[in-house]
């Protein structure tokens, strides 16, 4: 089967809370392999104030394969890549292109290999609900999934 979902959580929830980030994203699902992939950016780059800004930004993916328990439960081993960092935007140091103002920025990044693991919940017939803890994230989310049985599409059963 196959499937799609979102996902959202936090990145370096265990160090102090200056440096945690909140990051919102995709997970998908083939034939038992996962993959996600969330984050967010820096929102002050094209800002048109004079100003400076300090923006949180993360990036992270993982990737795994899913293990059945039971009927409605099943775990992923997951292994990936934490981003974390801060993006300086200058709103007083700017240039003009043809996507608009650029603000001058720069950004101090921390990096990490991640591991860890996923809960997955089957909630409805193919609707499932996760939740993962890694060494520098805690994140969850809403997935449905199908299978292809005899040339149709079906919900995963």
């Amino acid at each position: 089967g196959w499937g799609i979902g979102f996902v959202s959580g936090g990145v370096d929830v265990n160090t102090n809370a200056n440096d945690r980030r909140a990051g919102i994203g995709i997970s998908f699902l083939y034939k038992g392999f996962y993959a996600d992939l969330y984050g967010w950016g820096s929102s002050h780059e094209n800002d048109v104030r004079v100003q400076t800004w300090a923006d949180k930004t993360c990036f992270t993916m993982h990737f795994g394969y899913q293990i059945p328990l039971w009927e409605k439960l099943r775990i992923i081993p997951l292994i990936g890549y934490s981003s974390t960092g801060t993006t300086y935007v200058d709103g007083g140091d700017w240039s003009v292109s043809s996507s608009g103002i650029n603000n001058r920025s720069s950004s101090v990044d921390k990096t990490n290999f991640d591991y860890g693991g996923m809960g997955v919940y089957r909630l409805w017939k193919h609707t499932k609900l996760s939740f993962a803890y890694t060494r520098h994230c805690i994140y969850g989310g809403i997935s449905w999934e199908w299978t292809k049985r005899k040339g149709t599409l079906r919900p995963d059963e």
